[in-house]
């Protein structure tokens, strides 16, 4: 008797759940990132999906470029499939290829990007080439990554 109870409880649920099929998370696979609109063409990865093209990605405050392959989760705002949104992002770093916060007035750079620092200049500390006394001012590039960091995002000082 249960199982027949169980099984019209499944049935009932089921046809419900069938009118709201914008109502879960979908994972998605970025295809390309459009830096100007903040907008993302997806590929599923669930069969049963559609492909998706300019969707927008809701990060307030930040401006990302997402690298293709990058795997999201896709909403749907007020279950409108016309209203789709990217929810979620990917943990890894090299899914970012680039940030801009706050409109580009607090520089960032996230661990496992590449940096350059170019410094105004430094004096040598030893003599150099045929100099016995004084000091040479040179100015280099110096390249870098970024290894490690806090989790929380400062503004500049």
């Amino acid at each position: 008797m249960m199982g027949r109870l169980a099984e019209s409880f499944a049935r009932a649920v089921g046809a419900v759940l069938q009118q709201f099929p914008y109502a879960g998370a979908y994972r998605y696979t970025v295809v390309s990132c459009n830096w100007g609109q903040q907008t993302l063409n997806l590929r599923p990865l669930e069969s049963d999906q559609p492909a998706l093209e300019g969707v927008r990605m809701r990060v307030p405050g930040i401006r990302l470029d997402i690298a293709p392959g990058t795997e999201v989760l896709v909403r749907y705002e007020s279950l409108d499939a016309t209203r789709p949104f990217v929810a979620d992002f990917g943990t890894s770093p090299s899914s970012v290829l680039r940030a801009d916060l706050l409109g580009g007035t607090t520089p960032i750079a996230l661990q496992g990007h590449q940096i350059q620092i170019t410094p105004d200049g430094f004096a040598a500390g030893a003599p150099v080439a045929s100099l016995t006394t004084g000091t040479v001012t040179t100015s280099a590039i110096i390249v870098g990554t970024i290894t490690g960091g806090s989790a929380t995002i400062k503004g500049a000082s």
